[in-house]
């Protein structure tokens, strides 16, 4: 059993324990969880029912003791104020986001409500807690350190494309967050001679466009930011790469499990998981302020062995021995 398999039992044991008393504490009151999602609905059910599952073992269930109200804003930012104050006018025992412009949306409509963010890329940064270990306010959740993971994809990029001089970085440059971490790949393909640059991918159209335009100005390759609304599109994304022949590092395993070549990232499903732990603390009355930010401790890489060689690369084994599975 691995470390990280190890301490996922014990969180799993942990939560069976104190299910119990979950349920005493419950008995004869419904509690009301509101999320809150940025991303489409459909491509992000398979993670909302992780975390429904671990209420369900933590002793919520729905229906009985628990109501669960779900807005999604379909991949549109702009759109999250409007759903945001729905919610709150539901007067929820807390609220769940999934990423950071969710998050934001929510604490601009309630500073009273707890709020539990399931992946906010820098939180303290983009103005979301006050510090990891205090976060302070009605907010906490997990951090997914998206800047150090962005410099990550840069340098194994170069690995598997050494001497590469113009790089892709698809994502939403309406996502205040993704613009903030943008700059930290940035300064690292620089350092290593290569320009990033950030292209518009929140929708299939502008995917088809950020790939016209690098199949036009000749990029070497390209990565993806870390959001559940470009995630949505990874079919398209993953067949354009392959149709153009253009490397890619992605920031989850899902890309790969369609046909992308590397991968790294935190386990997502995780995360869901660990994000109904945090939202049974505070119903049990713990307070955001005190609750620290997490940050992710299972980060690992996927490879496809198989897209490697139809696109002519070699995987250097340097990349290959970091590597928690390898798809033939």
């Amino acid at each position: 059993m691995s470390r990280f398999q190890r301490r996922e039992f014990l969180i799993a044991a942990c939560a069976l324990l104190v299910a119990p008393f979950a349920l005493g504490q419950l008995a004869g009151r419904r509690v009301r969880i509101a999320i809150l999602d940025d991303a489409y609905e459909e491509s992000q059910a398979q993670f909302w029912s992780v975390f429904r599952d671990q209420l369900q073992k933590l002793g919520y269930v729905e229906g009985k003791n628990l109501v669960i109200e779900a807005r999604f804003a379909q991949g549109v930012p702009a759109r999250l104020p409007a759903p945001a104050a729905e919610l709150v006018a539901l007067k929820p025992d807390l609220i769940m986001t999934s990423t950071t412009p969710s998050t934001q949306a929510a604490m601009k409509a309630t500073s009273g409500i707890p709020i539990v963010f399931v992946a906010a890329a820098d939180p303290v940064k983009s103005g979301l807690v006050a510090s990891l270990a205090r976060p302070g306010g009605n907010v906490t959740g997990q951090s997914v350190m998206s800047a150090q993971m962005a410099d990550k994809w840069i340098e194994m990029l170069l690995e598997i494309v050494p001497g590469a001089k113009k790089v892709g970085y698809l994502g939403q440059s309406s996502n205040q967050a993704i613009q903030e971490i943008y700059q930290s790949p940035q300064q690292t393909g620089r350092s290593r001679g290569a320009e990033i640059r950030l292209l518009e991918a929140g929708t299939p159209d502008a995917i088809s466009r950020a790939f016209e335009l690098m199949v036009r100005e000749k990029f070497d390759s390209f990565v993806v930011a870390t959001t559940p609304v470009i995630l949505a599109h990874r079919q398209k994304i993953v067949d354009l790469a392959a149709r153009h022949r253009l490397p890619a590092v992605y920031p989850r395993e899902e890309y790969v499990a369609a046909g992308g070549l590397l991968s790294y990232g935190r386990d997502i499903v995780t995360g869901y998981r660990r994000a109904a732990d945090f939202a049974h603390r505070i119903l049990q009355g713990a307070k955001p302020a005190d609750l620290p930010v997490e940050q992710p401790t299972s980060i690992g890489a996927v490879v496809n062995l198989a897209t490697a060689r139809a696109l002519g690369i070699k995987i250097p084994q340097s990349i290959l021995l970091r590597a928690d599975r390898v798809i033939e």
